[in-house]
């Protein structure tokens, strides 16, 4: 049997938290561990066979102004198997007390991820940098009221079959950076509210002229004494007309980044080496080369730098 899932929940809340599968994955096909601490349950669900769907959220039918015990219970994702998932739509909408989701998930069979994370409030770490996104269609407020998520790394998102991105973001009000450097959003695609007024948000990258001529109506106003800043690097240049949009709304352009780190790491003892920075800055990351040894070249560039940058283990939290 392998692990489809692992995760932490609150029990005084939820005494026997388990998230709603498919209708063909019966209770016969899984079997559930426990492992109780106090008020927190770490609870491993194993299985020869994978699920469809795995719900841990509220749709929106079921309950729209507050999170039931169920939702409210669910505290960390350490582990889970996507491989076979072919719908996200409200996975952990209105699970306020969820901090921290290990996402080094097969998301390549998933086609809707609508209200994935929304309403995800306590949500700090995600990673989804490297998402197989090649059958979405729809990430509809995906991460809507995520409000203290401070920085998104989707660069390698193909998101050339999404047709809604309304509300993507919508706020998401702690949000500061965003990469979304190969992004390519279709002439029919709604995009309506997708970013929404979020005033800290400071920093895009962006390499695909027509989105960021697309985006830049969307744009939270900035004040000239504190602009936002587009990272471009892409090989066209960027028409007059979407810089002086971008400029409207106090948003300037950068084309040549500075390099903050460049290094090499064993991707096969860990997937996704990134350093330590100072509290909300995440630099924009690029892969250089990956050999068949799978180790990775790695360079991170940002328009300003960190305080500090720590790839070892700090004493205090060994």
């Amino acid at each position: 049997m392998g692990v489809i899932a692992k995760y932490k929940f609150n029990n005084t809340l939820e005494a026997n938290l388990l998230p709603e599968f498919n209708s063909e994955f019966t209770s016969d096909l899984y079997t559930v561990t426990d492992e109780v601490n106090g008020e927190v349950t770490t609870r491993t669900i194993e299985s020869d066979s994978l699920p469809t769907l795995m719900r841990f959220g509220q749709v929106w039918e079921e309950e729209e102004t507050r999170a039931s015990n169920k939702s409210r219970a669910l505290l960390e994702i350490l582990d889970m198997d996507t491989s076979e998932l072919t719908i996200g739509d409200s996975m952990f909408r209105y699970c306020i007390n969820l901090t921290s989701i290990v996402c080094n998930w097969n998301t390549s069979n998933i086609t809707q991820t609508t209200d994935m994370f929304s309403i995800c409030q306590s949500l700090v770490n995600i990673d989804v940098s490297n998402w197989e996104t090649s059958k979405f269609t729809n990430i509809y407020k995906i991460f809507q009221d995520c409000n203290v998520l401070r920085t998104l790394d989707m660069r390698n998102w193909n998101t050339s079959n999404i047709t809604n991105f309304s509300r993507a973001f919508y706020s998401a009000d702690n949000i500061t950076t965003l990469d979304i450097s190969n992004w390519v959003i279709s002439d029919n695609a709604d995009i309506s509210g997708a970013i929404g007024d979020n005033a800290l948000l400071k920093y895009i990258k962006c390499d695909i002229p027509n989105t960021i001529q697309k985006i830049s109506s969307l744009l939270p106003t900035r004040t000239s004494d504190n602009l936002g800043v587009i990272i471009y690097q892409g090989t066209e240049t960027l028409p007059q007309e979407t810089i002086d949009t971008l400029n409207s709304r106090g948003w300037t352009v950068n084309t040549n980044p500075t390099l903050i780190a460049k290094y090499k790491y064993d991707s096969k003892i860990y997937k996704n080496t990134i350093p330590e920075f100072n509290e909300g800055y995440m630099g924009f990351v690029e892969d250089e080369e990956v050999d068949e040894n799978g180790v990775v070249t790695r360079k991170i560039e940002h328009v300003e730098l960190s305080t500090y940058v720590r790839f070892g283990y700090n004493d205090t939290i060994r």
